[in-house]
């Protein structure tokens, strides 16, 4: 039966109310849990002072997160990879306002001496500001439903140079500017890291990479005042998540290799889970699919709170997968994915 948007709708705020009620709880818990064992809590920041980097500014989560947080009162440097999304972003923000303010920055996050020269520029502009650099928010990245085990080599280095090894690089650059003032890194991941599906190898892949070297730099970094907060969302309608609808044969879709005459019938099965599996990930996204602000509050504590945590689950779907994952054995959880 065909749900109406309007009853989807409905359902979807409910499901962001829960999230959100339960992230607060989180965070009270685990604040008062902080305290008890006596750590410091950090000192309060003060956003008019105060400057940002966001990655992946040019749609989705990255401008929105842009956006609201220059509306708080910061210096917002968000980086976007062209000139028209840089316009986009520029005019967008003058039609809204606020008191602080965005400064769009070209970047490749995975061209190395571009990487460079932001940061060049970044560091000599807060100074003549008279901002401190408070926060990293690692955004960028990049998606594609394929199936893993013909995923061509481009698409596999494309999607672990972006979503892991360009996020370690820019956590190593910035990391002098953030610890003169205590600053803040928040990488954004996601609940596949933990919640791998048919057709999410690669992305899961490069997030579990990128879950575990960020709990690594939590601890390392903690030694030069820096906190490091991992924010793992489900699913969250933005430009990219729109691939699920791109029903392209496996055959056809340039993110594979298949060779032509080879193993017709298995690639034929592939062929067929493939496109089955689109569509039901098409069908459970139309119901779980959150709006970008339910990362606002997590990030939000992440970046100003006096106990930021090293963990965040936005999302009733992703909390569901980490308790269900909690629950269950590695065994039994496989077991439960192969009869979807």
């Amino acid at each position: 039966m065909q749900l109406s948007q309007q009853f989807i709708y409905f359902i979807r705020v409910i499901l962001e109310i829960i999230s959100l009620a339960i992230d607060a709880f989180d965070i009270v818990f685990y604040s008062a849990f902080s305290a008890i064992l006596g750590i410091s809590a950090r000192r309060t920041v003060e956003p008019s002072t105060s400057a940002l980097i966001i990655t992946g500014a040019s749609s989705g989560i990255g401008r929105y997160l842009a956006l609201r947080f220059a509306q708080r009162g910061y210096t917002v440097y968000s980086t976007v990879r062209n000139e028209k999304d840089a316009i986009s972003l520029r005019e967008e923000w003058m039609n809204i306002g606020g008191r602080g303010e965005i400064v769009v920055v070209l970047l490749d996050v995975t061209d190395e001496n571009q990487m460079q020269q932001v940061h060049t520029f970044i560091r000599e502009d807060i100074y003549q500001r008279g901002v401190k650099l408070q926060g990293l928010i690692n955004n960028a990245g990049t998606f594609a439903t394929v199936v893993t085990a013909v995923a061509n080599h481009r698409h596999q280095q494309e999607v672990f140079h972006v979503n892991y090894f360009a996020v370690l690089r820019l956590c190593q650059t910035f990391l002098p500017l953030l610890s003169l003032h205590s600053g803040r890194i928040i990488n954004i991941g996601s609940g596949s890291a933990y919640f791998p599906m048919k057709l999410y190898g690669l992305y899961a892949g490069s997030k579990a990479a990128l879950r575990a070297t960020t709990e690594t730099l939590g601890l390392e970094c903690a030694a030069v005042g820096v906190s490091v907060s991992l924010v793992e969302p489900g699913a969250i309608e933005t430009r990219m998540t729109r691939a699920w609808d791109d029903d392209v044969p496996m055959e056809t879709d340039p993110n594979s290799h298949v060779i032509e005459g080879e193993a017709v019938e298995t690639y034929q099965a592939l062929s067929e889970m493939c496109s089955a599996q689109r569509r039901q990930i098409k069908r459970l996204a139309n119901i779980f699919c959150a709006s970008p602000r339910m990362l606002m509050y997590p990030i939000i504590h992440a970046l100003e709170g006096r106990y930021p945590l090293s963990h965040y689950y936005p999302g009733v779907d992703a909390k569901a997968a980490r308790l269900g994952r909690h629950i269950l054995t590695d065994n039994m959880w496989s077991i439960l994915m192969k009869k979807q």
